[in-house]
């Protein structure tokens, strides 16, 4: 339900809607100490005869147990924030024992009809047993429009204007210099880093406004792998504060992007003040519960117009860059105005408060932190341009070029002992990757329709391999790959900027070399056509792999759910065969699931094995068989239905994936090039029994 409330701030609360008089019953199994809390609006009759009674039972082995509440009619004054009112109730109940909840709704003498919203109903309590990873708390802070080089481990000039970001987030945690957006646009980065998918592949991109005729539903009925939703079922408590008018489902350019609360202040810059104070209001509520909470400043957004204190501050302030160049007072600081900066400096003030109430909670140690842009902002002069169809400039702005003005953004994880502290990653990273990434952080699987990686080893300090990078603007694409980066304009697009232009007219493909040209000024397409045609050619593979990993993941994760509900056990047992011919053979590498995996092998028919955890639900293996005999690891993975990725070699050569054979007739099921990640390939895995398959 989308309310609004008082000074344009608009809400909206997953809510049951019924009509009084009406009763509700949840049998449930509570933990420690269990409270009831809920929001609440009625609507119907004001005054007295439009208050409805709440009469809270519960019922379990001790007996019955019943209180009633008064539930006002009453609309909140313009100058109260919240559009519903609130309540909370413990309730007399024995941890872990069966019971069953009944809110029973009774309208007033008078009153029938009287439609009641119950917001949010939640039973909470405290879980017995020690901490976990999935107790800790999420706090994903992101700051509109902020470029690469105007914050974080890119900044490109000293000294920061991001002095607390800095402190509780950069300096504490793994910060990425070349991180990217997948879009350029608020809505399609928001939606694209929660679920991670680019907007092309998902299903949500839209050169419009508003949605085309059945683009939300289709969107809606691809059932969209959102980290928000996974969340919300694992227990936390899932909500946006700050300033995006694209989460709203009620509104024409907005999606239900999994949030069960969004408050939204559509006030610039004055967003960062509320945004903050309601966050700080929301963690010292659930401070003993999980959340997930998405904190989105405006600032520094365009217009850029600071408060007067933080916009002197920003004129005033001098600047160096590494190179030595100085920046005095009112002075443009490289490719960057002194009103952006000062909305820069704006939102950590605002932030600061944030950071000291979580420390004051002792809530830091246990909340993970990440800070990010949804997208950049094009300054420098060779990008700027002007769109006659979409009416408006390309400098100053975002949302039509694909340039690393739009697409690098800052990026930085924080976890106080299991994140490194003060370590910079330079290989380039997507927001794709942040799901698979936080849910590995707090110990849940993740989606195999999330196209990202985890970023878990580089965190550790670990390497990360370099692959390509992929992101949608409006009416192009681009693909980083290495030190190439390569654009494609569909035929509309009208843009002109400079670095577009060969021999004085736009071209259909940009080609930069980015170790060269970083600043992206020099289209190489026309001098370089060996490197265009195999850009082009990966980028048809990317955008392949892509799709197919978001559309058979769909396939795959119901054939793998329907086949694991139809065995009574959650644990599966597979076996590793190694036959050596007439020479030794020698297996090594790395076996890992999505979930949990452990291995042992058959001593008596193997040289002794190596067999070891490596973290992240994987297990490094060596295993040496002597001329002419036979050895077998055992891999044990939990849940039964967790997929298994093998890195092997045999004798120090890598070996695909159509080397092996898989079930008990040892078939090759792949071809040249092919990878297990089909359902039926497991299920004929396992179907012992079953008769030979014919030709």
């Amino acid at each position: 339900m989308t309310l609004a409330a008082a000074d344009a701030v608009v809400e909206l609360r997953d809510a049951f809607l019924v009509e009084a008089p009406r009763t509700l019953a949840f049998e449930l199994v509570p933990d420690a100490a269990p409270r009831l809390e809920l929001a609440y609006r009625l609507y119907g009759c004001h005054g007295p005869n439009g208050d409805v009674t709440l009469r809270v039972r519960t019922i379990d082995a001790l007996g019955t147990w019943q209180t009633e509440l008064r539930l006002h009619a009453r609309r909140p004054a313009r100058s109260e924030r919240d559009a519903f009112l609130e309540l909370a109730l413990d309730l007399p109940l024995s941890a872990g024992q069966p019971a069953r909840l009944e809110l029973e709704l009774v309208p007033a003498r008078g009153g029938d009809g009287v439609l009641v919203a119950l917001a949010e109903p939640v039973l909470t309590g405290v879980a017995p047993g020690p901490a976990t990873a999935a107790d800790t708390n999420v706090l994903w802070i992101v700051i509109d429009s902020v470029r690469g080089d105007a914050m974080g481990p890119g900044r490109a000039f000293s000294p920061s204007v991001t002095p607390a970001i800095d402190r509780h987030v950069f300096e504490r945690g793994t910060a990425f210099a070349q991180a990217h957006a997948l879009s350029n646009q608020t809505r399609t980065s928001t939606v694209g880093m929660l679920a991670s998918l680019p907007p092309s592949i998902g299903g949500f991109h839209s050169n419009a406004w508003a949605f085309t005729s059945g683009r939300r539903e289709t969107f809606y009925a691809s059932d969209p792998p959102l980290v928000t939703r996974a969340l919300a079922r694992a227990g936390f408590r899932v909500v946006h504060f700050g300033h995006n008018h694209f989460l709203w489902a009620s509104e024409v350019i907005g999606l239900d992007h999994g949030f069960s609360r969004a408050v939204d202040f559509r006030g610039i810059p004055s967003d960062a003040v509320l945004a903050s104070a309601e966050a700080i209001r929301f963690v010292q509520r659930r401070a003993d519960e999980r959340w997930f909470m998405m904190l989105n400043y405006t600032a520094p957004h365009t217009p850029y117009r600071a408060p007067d204190d933080f916009d002197a501050r920003a004129r005033e302030m001098v600047f160096t860059t590494a190179a030595g160049a100085t920046f005095g007072p009112d002075e443009r600081v490289g490719f960057l105005p002194r009103s952006y900066l000062g909305e820069l400096l704006w939102v950590d003030h605002n932030l600061a408060a944030v950071f000291a109430e979580l420390d004051r909670l002792e809530l830091t140690e246990r909340t993970l932190i990440i800070v990010t842009a949804d997208h950049g902002e094009v300054m420098n002069p060779a990008h700027d341009c002007v769109s006659a169809l979409f009416e408006m400039p390309c400098g100053f702005n975002h949302s039509l070029t694909v340039y690393d003005d739009e697409l690098v953004v800052p990026l930085a994880l924080a976890l106080p002992t299991r994140i490194a502290a003060g370590h910079v990653v330079t290989t380039p990273v997507s927001h794709a990757d942040l799901p698979r990434t936080i849910l590995a952080l707090l110990g849940l699987s993740p989606s195999p329709r999330h196209v990202g990686r985890s970023l878990v080893p580089a965190l550790a300090r670990h390497g990360l391999p370099e692959v390509p990078i992929y992101a949608d603007g409006r009416l192009a694409s681009a693909l980083r790959l290495g030190d190439w980066k390569l654009i494609v304009h569909a035929a509309q697009d009208d843009i002109r900027p400079r670095a577009r232009l060969i021999d004085g007219e736009p071209a259909r493909f940009e080609l930069f070399d980015l170790a060269a040209d970083p600043l992206e000024t020099d289209n190489l397409a026309a001098r370089h056509r060996d490197v265009l045609a195999l850009m082009r050619a990966e980028l048809d593979d990317v955008r392949l792999a892509l799709r197919t990993r978001f559309e058979r993941g769909h396939l795959d994760e119901q054939a793998l759910a329907s086949l694991a509900a139809d065995l009574p056990d959650s644990v599966a047992d597979n076996h590793l065969m190694l036959v050596a011919d007439h020479r030794p053979r020698r297996l090594r590498g790395r076996v890992s699931a999505h979930g949990r995996v452990s291995c042992g092998a058959d001593p008596t028919r193997t040289a002794p094995p190596i067999c070891v955890p490596d973290g992240d639900g994987a297990v490094l293996i060596d295993l040496e068989v002597p001329a002419g005999t036979t050895g077998t690891l055992s891999l044990t993975t939990s849940p039964w239905s967790a997929p298994l990725d093998l890195t092997l070699t045999l004798d120090d050569v890598p070996v695909p994936a159509d080397r092996l054979r898989i079930g008990p007739w040892g078939l090759c099921l792949l071809p040249p090039g092919g990878r297990f990640d089909r359902a039926d390939h497991l299920a004929l895995a396992i179907a012992e029994g079953t008769p030979l398959p014919q030709p």
